[in-house]
């Protein structure tokens, strides 16, 4: 079971939030995790091929083993800009943000490699 948002199709409609309940195979999960940001979206089937995706909410349960790559990239920013208000139904969230670190800290690597994905 899942609870995802997905994409809104269009203006006015309902909140896009849906509820997946019973048993999916996991097909896909990426995402971004960070200090200031976080967003993980999934991808699920079903035994008769149907497929449901969306950015992940809560009551995610995987009961069968889940394989995980996590890396880290110092020296880079994750980080949403607010969305302009005629985009806030469509968009709510904005847009991600990717920029070299401003912190004393940052790796000269990091910078480098955050540029280079600019």
């Amino acid at each position: 079971s899942a609870t995802i948002r997905v994409a809104i199709t269009k203006q006015g409609s309902e909140k896009p939030i849906r509820h997946l309940r019973g048993h999916f195979v996991l097909a896909n999960v990426q995402g971004t995790l960070s200090s200031s940001y976080s967003r993980i979206c999934g991808q699920f089937g079903t035994l008769a091929g149907e497929v449901f995706g969306g950015q992940l909410l809560e009551d995610v349960i995987v009961e069968s083993p889940c394989e995980c790559v996590v890396c880290e990239l110092s020296g880079i920013d994750f980080d949403r800009t607010p969305p302009p208000p005629e985009r806030r139904l469509t968009n709510p969230e904005g847009t991600l943000q990717v920029s070299p670190s401003a912190r004393p800290d940052a790796a000269a690597t990091g910078a480098a490699a955050a540029a280079a994905a600019a």
